[in-house]
């Protein structure tokens, strides 16, 4: 067998990314996640297998490089299910992968379901794939919410088609927010089980996880933590920026009614007119995080009913969508607070300085971010604004060392993760025998072994403390 090392890997498949003209929460996952490769593995080309139908494959290549500032010696190839020869027969168990599950969520993800699996089945039937990474592993489902186990079964699909090819698997961003009926979790943690290594996103996946006895988990938090970001020189003290869902991403991420999202839209909407009242010389800049959808409306949509709702246009303003994350960085650094329900503007925020008051749905995801930052959260159910309105005023108030160690605990995140997860990934070599699916194909090597026992103990250094930065 050989010996491991980051430079004998030579190929490593990106699974579930998208492009900048897409959801820029989900851009700066794709983006993280290609920093964290090359971190790990300086020399590998990069296949990208893109959830996203509507990904213009040139476009994305260019932004993923131009993004990162590397020379474009670095190779970015994105995949569309013909641009790889499938060199290989089909193995055993490859039209369960991809004809059956295709089918069986055909009624919940349609034509961008299957064209994934064609994707991925290119990726690795090629042959030379050495390495597949599932980015921004979303398990987040339960009996009644069909709209949200889309995520599910592209990890599901992912982690099996790299199991079938004996290719080590990693699965970067974990959530998981599974509801507690036996059927629901057994197909929530198979592909869990089945991956070489899953990254939790915050500390209450971590939990839960290893409560189901999984071995292969490690503390991380959200990839984006680990992007490069400037430092902010001009930061307007009285410019709060504002997120909000879409109706159609508050059904696939929170996955609870129209009715559910109308209320939240009119929370927003009260608490943003309290916020105005109280701070007569705040302006509020409203930023979309996605571009305009061909198969609905997007957040743009929602955040102008919020401004014609407020009815201040010399105080309000809707800016055009995040083109790329310079607009992210110049949006949440020129600003001195983030209100809104988006788990990637406490990312944004938190990177730049830039504390977050945040509101929407009582989900973990949120929970586990607040907790992590130290950050104040106000769920929909909370009954009254005083408490946000008391934080906002409290964070307007924040001086350059409280904002700077806020962009520091941030950035450590992002340190930590890449630093464990070095740890792991470079000793694991891929069996080059046939591999039996009770060891999963894998082979740790003795150096992997001890931080493999550390996460089954959960005794190891972990990163970032939750405390309050305030």
């Amino acid at each position: 067998m050989e010996k491991p090392t980051a430079n004998s890997v030579r190929r490593v498949t990106l699974v579930n990314t998208c492009g900048p003209a897409d959801n820029i929460g989900d851009w700066a996952l794709t983006v993280a996640a290609a920093k964290i490769v090359w971190s790990v593995w300086p020399d590998a080309d990069i296949d990208m297998v893109p959830w996203s139908r509507q990904v213009d494959p040139g476009a994305v290549e260019r932004a993923v490089v131009a993004e990162l500032g590397l020379p474009p010696s670095k190779r970015v190839t994105v995949l569309s299910p013909a641009s790889r020869a499938d060199a290989r027969p089909q193995a055993a168990g490859e039209a369960y992968d991809a004809i059956r599950l295709a089918r069986r969520v055909k009624d919940l993800a349609g034509t961008e379901m299957a064209l994934f699996v064609q994707r991925l089945k290119g990726a690795t039937n090629s042959g030379d794939t050495d390495r597949v990474v599932f980015v921004g592993g979303n398990i987040v489902c339960g009996p009644r919410d069909l709209r949200r186990i889309a995520h599910l079964h592209r990890a599901l699909t992912g982690v099996r088609r790299a199991e079938l090819q004996n290719i080590p698997c990693y699965i970067l961003g974990c959530t998981y927010d599974v509801s507690d009926n036996f059927l629901t979790r057994s197909l929530a943690l198979n592909p869990l089980r089945k991956a070489a290594c899953v990254v939790a996103r915050e500390e209450i996946t971590y939990g839960k996880l290893v409560g189901a006895g999984l071995t292969n988990i490690l503390r991380g938090g959200d990839p984006a933590f680990c992007l490069s970001c400037p430092q902010t020189r001009d930061r307007d003290t009285q410019a709060i920026v504002v997120n909000m869902f879409s109706e159609i991403e508050w059904n696939s991420a929170v996955g609870t009614s129209a009715a559910e999202h109308a209320r939240a839209l009119s929370r927003e909407i009260r608490l943003l007119r309290n916020v105005l009242r109280r701070f007569p010389t705040v302006r509020l800049r409203l930023v979309p995080h996605e571009s305009p959808r061909r198969s609905g409306p997007s957040d743009l949509v929602e955040l102008s009913r919020i401004a014609e709702a407020l009815g201040e246009p010399d105080r309000v303003v809707v800016t055009k969508p995040c083109g790329g994350l310079a607009d992210v960085w110049h949006h949440y650094g020129s600003c001195s607070v983030v209100i809104g329900p988006r788990y990637h503007g406490y990312v944004f925020g938190a990177l730049m300085g830039t504390p977050v008051v945040g509101i929407g749905p009582r989900v973990q995801k949120n929970e586990g971010i607040t907790s992590l930052l130290g950050l104040p959260w106000f769920p929909d159910d909370t009954n009254s604004d005083d408490g946000a309105l008391d934080q906002v005023g409290t964070l307007l108030a924040w001086d350059a060392e409280k904002r700077a160690g806020l962009a520091r605990k941030a950035a450590s995140i992002g340190h930590s993760l890449l630093e464990s997860f070095s740890t792991v990934a470079v000793p694991l070599t891929k069996r080059h025998t046939a591999g039996s699916h009770a060891s999963n194909g894998y082979s740790h090597k003795s150096k992997a072994n001890k931080p493999a026992a550390k996460f089954a103990q959960g005794d190891f250094e972990e990163f970032g403390s939750p405390s309050s930065v305030e």
